[in-house]
């Protein structure tokens, strides 16, 4: 789907049902709580030029990053647990399928992980394996405790992070261990120290990815 397309489409069908919503890029922004991106994303198929997808996602501003990933969230259809949706531009009446299938799934995502600890939730629940594989995300599920005011299961996923950093080679896996040891050490002082660290990483975040800010 070329870009003005898909931004007609967007302003036309999805913006409306969402108050407060704007374009960034390529990029559909929703309102949310503070701490968290909401937004869409258009995925044209490899196959053919006229048939795309919609990703919806959440994207947590308070976990250092360098471009917008759709980790937390998913394609329309597979949202609700079902096969990927995908629609053809050549058909007539794309618009209203794709807008309503797409708002009826981002509504009921978004009503799921609308704060910081439904985030830290979604992820242990959701992303199974991975989420006590990956330090990445048991450093995205530290910080979501830490503002939900979870010092305790902050201190438990920063700890289970750090080991699994450690255990490998990697550049980021060592970038991830020093902030989530740097974090660890601020929490010990107080919830306040500690936020005031992702604070400031949300604010880079937003410079980083370009982004306005966000009402809550």
């Amino acid at each position: 789907m070329k870009r003005e397309t898909w931004r007609a489409f967007t302003k036309q069908f999805l913006l409306p049902s969402f108050e407060g919503g704007h374009v960034v890029g390529e990029l559909v922004l929703v309102p949310s709580n503070e701490w968290l991106c909401r937004g869409f994303a258009v995925e044209s198929s490899g196959f053919s030029a006229k048939r795309f997808t919609i990703d919806v996602f959440v994207l947590p501003l308070y976990v250092p990053v360098r471009h917008v990933h759709f980790t937390y969230g998913g394609r329309v259809g597979s949202l609700s647990g079902n096969a990927d949706v995908w629609w053809d531009l050549s058909r007539p009446g794309w618009e209203e399928r794709a807008s309503n299938e797409a708002i009826t799934e981002a509504r009921n995502f978004f009503d799921a992980v609308n704060e910081p600890r439904d985030l830290a939730n979604y992820i242990s629940e959701k992303l199974g394996d991975r989420a006590q594989q990956d330090p990445r995300e048991q450093e995205a599920i530290a910080y979501s405790r830490i503002l939900s005011g979870e010092s305790v299961e902050a201190i438990e996923a920063l700890k289970r992070g750090r080991e699994l950093a450690d255990a490998r080679d990697e550049e980021w896996a060592k970038g991830t261990s020093s902030r989530m040891g740097m974090v660890d050490d601020r929490l010990r002082r107080g919830l306040p120290a500690a936020i005031e660290v992702l604070d400031h990483w949300r604010e880079e975040n937003r410079q980083v990815l370009r982004l306005p800010a966000i009402a809550s």
